[in-house]
C-alpha cells in the first residue's frame, strides 16, 4: 500500500495564510495568500488550489450518487497542478478522488465534501507559457460520479 504523506495547513486570520508543504506528483511547496473565505481543493489527499466561488455541490448532510459537474471558479494553483488538469482532460479516462474544504474569514472550517471518480472537463486559464509558478484559474469543472457532504462535527 502506497504511504500518503500528508500536507501541513497553517492558518492565519483576515487575511488568511495557507502554508501548504508538500513533495507529491501534483505541486510543489508554495506559500498562498487568500483575502477572504476560500474553498481549498485536494486531489488524491494532497492540498493543490484554492477558489474563492464554487457551484454545484449539494449543501444538505447526504450523497449525491447521480454524475454532477462541480465548476471551480475564480481560483490559483502552481503551474504542474494546472498541466495536470490538462492532460486528465484530454485522457478523459483517469479519475481521481477530491476533498474540498470551505474555511471562512476567521479561518475557521465551515462545510467539507468528498468528491470521489471525479475527473476534470474543462479548465480556462491562462497559457502555460507565461513565467513564474503561481497559475489564475478561471474556470475549472469536475464530473464527480459521488458526493459526499462530511460532517466533521460528529
Amino acid at each position: 500500500m502506497k504511504k500518503v504523506r500528508k500536507a501541513t495547513w497553517l492558518f492565519f486570520a483576515a487575511p488568511i495564510i495557507c502554508l501548504i508543504i508538500n513533495s507529491g506528483a501534483w505541486v510543489g511547496a508554495s506559500v498562498k495568500q487568500v483575502d477572504g473565505p476560500a474553498y481549498i481543493l485536494s486531489v488524491d489527499g494532497e492540498p493543490q488550489a484554492f477558489f474563492s466561488e464554487v457551484s454545484g455541490l449539494p449543501t444538505i448532510k447526504k450523497t449525491a450518487q447521480r454524475p454532477s459537474i462541480i465548476a471551480f471558479k475564480e481560483g490559483r494553483s502552481n503551474r504542474i497542478f494546472a498541466q495536470r488538469c490538462r492532460e486528465l482532460i484530454k485522457a478523459k479516462r483517469s479519475r481521481v478522488r477530491l476533498e474540498l474544504v470551505f474555511i471562512d474569514s476567521f479561518g475557521k472550517q465551515k462545510g467539507h465534501w468528498l468528491l470521489l471518480n471525479s475527473r476534470p472537463v474543462k479548465f480556462d486559464g491562462p497559457d502555460l507559457n507565461a513565467k513564474g509558478e503561481e497559475v489564475s484559474i478561471e474556470t475549472l469543472e469536475f464530473l464527480c460520479e459521488y458526493i459526499e457532504v462530511i460532517d466533521d462535527d460528529d
